[in-house]
């Protein structure tokens, strides 16, 4: 029985294509079937293999605004029209990277007036399944026009059109957010072979192939797994990087947190093959945890995310200054923003601040401690008011609120109450008020000498 050539659910009108790199296109035929792609000036072809599956490769592109035709052929013809060229960018995680434009507080307007058509976006349906998959749900890609504008990722949509208006480039969004995702979600279960810190994260017997796992023992697929399908039918679409913001893990797993996102990232990249390409993620803002808005947990969380800036290609936004509970727009487009300050700098060769201040290190000083910041060139500032949510402990490791001069680029800490001080910390808090940030006007991410 004869079947007709398809395409990945990738493939549909109005795709968007990574320039600049080798271009992989797949789908499925009859075995043996000759198909055909013809895109631009190129037309390249392969044979179905045993598998099913098709996959040829096109060289790498040019930027291509206007919207092209692309044509599989095989026993049957397929067409896709308004083909562009440009930047890829996966949207993962879930909490506030999955909110939908429209959720948001105040985005009705900026939704009435989207006019970025070659801003676009393909939505991975939510499903939990623990089995592995190469297809998954998913929809068209859509243009950011009203009403579609409305369920892009308010995150992603603000982060693209910050780069669009810079570069004139189009940019495509795969939107793969799951709200209750937990990063072991997301992994292969290889990763979790033989290893300690996962020994009680996930099943590891599940197949290698995949790119998600199944939940742990207790949960449901559907409430904590997101569908195999937010990964794995991905690959190998070429892309520019990875755009990550999570919910808060588990504390008690925190210690092994680096370890775990450090097995993320590179389980991303061996599967794409594509390089060490750039993954930016989104540290923990503030949040309420429940009448114990003084505690540490988000805190070392927040330190485990950071720990994660040792990986080769990656950047993180401090969001310790946005308030994780607010649905306003401002809040994700803040995010947004900053994201792109990221890709900005490093990638689009728009020379800018990208990072607030960083902790690199505190010595004692008589009766206070000096504390100095990275990225703090530009000076420090506090918003007209003192610097808050900083603490001096003594030798008996009690923290005491503390007073701060800025001097340049770094911290001179007291405490009435500390003579000799031997660590310092600042909005180590799960809500801590925050308020510290560089001449930029990028929040310092909170630390601890201790």
């Amino acid at each position: 029985m004869r079947a007709d050539v398809t395409l990945a659910p990738l493939f549909t009108d109005h795709a968007v294509l990574q320039r600049d790199k080798p271009v992989p296109v797949w789908g499925r035929g009859d075995v043996g079937e000759k198909v055909t792609v013809t895109f631009l000036n190129q037309q390249v072809g392969a044979s179905t293999g045993f598998d099913g599956v098709w996959r040829v490769t096109l060289a790498p592109l040019e930027t291509q605004t206007n919207g092209s035709e692309m044509k599989i052929t095989g026993k049957n013809t397929l067409v896709l029209q308004d083909i562009v060229v440009g930047e890829v960018w996966i949207c993962g995680g879930g909490s506030n990277m999955h909110l939908p434009l429209v959720a948001e507080t105040g985005a009705g307007d900026l939704i009435v007036q989207a006019r970025y058509p070659l801003i676009r976006q393909i939505r991975i349906e939510e499903k939990g399944n623990a089995a592995p998959s190469d297809s998954a749900q998913m929809g068209n890609w859509q243009r950011a026009l009203a009403p579609a504008a409305g369920e892009f990722s308010a995150v992603g949509i603000s982060f693209a059109r910050e780069i669009f208006q810079k570069t004139g480039v189009p940019i495509g969004l795969i939107n793969t957010t799951t709200k209750d995702a937990l990063t072991e979600s997301w992994l292969s279960s290889s990763a979790f072979v033989g290893s300690p810190t996962f020994a009680n994260a996930t099943n590891p017997a599940a197949p290698t192939l995949e790119v998600l796992v199944p939940p742990r023992a207790g949960e449901r697929p559907g409430k904590q797994a997101p569908s195999s399908g937010a990964i794995n039918p991905l690959l190998p679409y070429a892309l520019r990087g990875i755009l990550w913001q999570e919910g808060f893990i588990d504390p008690a797993r925190v210690e092994g947190y680096p370890t775990l996102f450090a097995a993320l990232v590179s389980t991303w990249r061996a599967h794409f093959g594509q390089g060490d390409f750039p993954v930016y993620w989104v540290q923990a803002p503030n949040q309420r945890m429940r009448d114990n808005s003084r505690g540490t947990r988000l805190a070392a969380f927040r330190e485990a995310q950071t720990r994660g800036l040792a990986l080769p290609e990656t950047g993180q936004v401090v969001a310790i200054d946005l308030d994780g509970e607010d649905r306003d727009l401002t809040v994700q487009q803040t995010i947004g923003r900053r994201l792109a300050l990221l890709a900005k700098n490093r990638i689009y060769g728009i020379v800018a601040d990208d990072s607030g201040p960083l902790f690199v290190s505190a010595v004692t000083e008589g009766a206070a401690m000096r504390v100095r910041l990275a990225h703090a060139n530009n000076g420090l500032v506090a918003h007209d008011q003192p610097v808050q949510s900083v603490e001096l402990a003594g030798p008996d490791k009690v923290f005491r609120a503390a007073s701060v001069k800025i001097e340049r680029d770094t911290l001179l800490v007291r405490s009435p109450e500390v003579r000799t001080p031997v660590a310092v910390r600042y909005a180590w808090r799960n809500d801590p008020e925050a308020n510290l940030y560089n001449g930029a006007g990028l929040p310092a991410a909170p630390f601890r000498s201790d």
